[in-house]
C-alpha cells in the first residue's frame, strides 16, 4: 500500500505508483499532493496506520491481552478492525484513482455509523451482564448474613437491596452499604464500613423486620401447663404401705369439705 504520509512531496513523479500520480502537482521542481486531495491522501493514511497496527495487534493476540480501546471506531475484535479498515482503505483508494469529488466529513460520517450499532449492541451487553453480576453479589452475600441470623431472605432482601450498591473498587466489584445519599456508612462499633451483616443486625432489632428472625427466648423450662377447671385440683393421695399418712387425711378432708 502507498504511503501517502511519507510522500506528501516527491522529487520525482515516477516513485509514485501511476494510478496515484493525478493528485501531485509540480510546484518549485518538485511534486506534491494537490490540495483538493491532501484530506482524502490523510485519511488514507490514517486508515493505513490502522490496518497496520490491528495487523500487529493480531500476531500477539494469542500470547496477550491486546488493547483495542484506540481502534474502537473500527470494532471491537482484531479479525473485524482489520477487516473493517481494508474496506474501508480500498474505498478510498478507489475514489483517488479514479480521480472522483469527495467529501470527507461524509466519508467520517459513514465510517461512524457502520459502527454504531455494533457499539451500541455492545454496551446494552455489558450493562446487562453487569446489573447480573451485581444481583448476584448482592443476594449471595445478604442470603448469607440472613441465614447466619437465622432470618427469612425472601422478607428481608427487599429492605437490605435498598441500602447497597456494588462499586468496583481497583479490579474487584464490592457490596458497599449506603446512606438516602449514596455515601459509604460508617460503622460505629467499628468505624470501618458496615457490611451486609451488620444492616442485618440492625433489622434484627427493628420492630418492624424483627419478626422476620427466629426467636431467641426459650419456650418454657420443662414445666408442663396446669389445666384451669375453675376450681383447684386435689393434689394426689399419696398411700404409704396401703394406708394414708396424716397429710393425706388433712388434705382429703379439706378437698371433701370444699367440694
Amino acid at each position: 500500500m502507498f504511503d501517502f504520509a511519507a510522500n506528501q512531496t516527491v522529487d520525482a513523479v515516477e516513485v509514485v505508483p501511476e494510478e496515484f500520480r493525478h493528485i501531485y502537482e509540480e510546484k518549485d521542481g518538485a511534486f506534491s499532493i494537490a490540495a483538493a486531495y491532501a484530506p482524502l491522501t490523510g485519511l488514507a493514511s490514517g486508515l493505513t496506520k490502522s490496518l497496520n497496527a490491528a495487523r500487529a495487534e493480531a500476531k500477539t493476540a494469542k500470547a496477550s491481552k491486546v488493547d483495542l480501546s484506540a481502534l474502537k471506531d473500527y470494532g471491537d475484535n482484531v479479525e473485524t478492525i482489520a477487516t473493517t479498515v481494508q474496506e474501508k482503505l480500498a474505498e478510498l483508494n478507489a475514489q483517488l484513482k479514479s480521480g472522483a469529488n469527495f467529501d470527507p466529513e461524509k466519508v467520517r460520517k459513514e465510517i461512524a455509523a457502520g459502527f454504531t450499532g455494533q457499539l451500541s449492541a455492545k454496551d446494552a451487553e455489558l450493562a446487562t451482564m453487569t446489573a447480573s453480576l451485581e444481583h448476584h453479589l448482592i443476594v449471595s452475600e445478604a442470603t448469607r448474613a440472613i441465614t447466619e441470623a437465622k432470618g427469612v431472605p425472601e422478607l428481608l432482601m427487599p429492605a437490605i437491596a435498598r441500602q447497597v450498591k456494588v462499586q468496583k473498587v481497583g479490579a474487584r466489584f464490592v457490596v458497599t452499604v449506603v446512606d438516602e445519599d449514596g455515601d459509604a456508612r460508617i460503622s460505629a462499633t467499628s468505624g470501618h464500613p458496615m457490611t451486609i451483616a451488620d444492616v442485618v443486625k440492625e433489622l434484627k432489632t427493628s420492630p418492624t423486620y424483627g419478626r422476620a428472625f427466629e426467636s431467641e427466648v426459650a419456650s418454657g423450662g420443662g414445666k408442663q401447663p396446669v389445666q384451669q377447671t375453675g376450681r383447684a385440683t386435689a393434689p394426689a393421695v399419696r398411700q404409704v404401705g396401703g394406708q394414708k399418712s396424716s397429710l393425706d387425711k388433712i388434705s382429703a378432708g379439706l378437698t371433701k369439705r370444699g367440694s
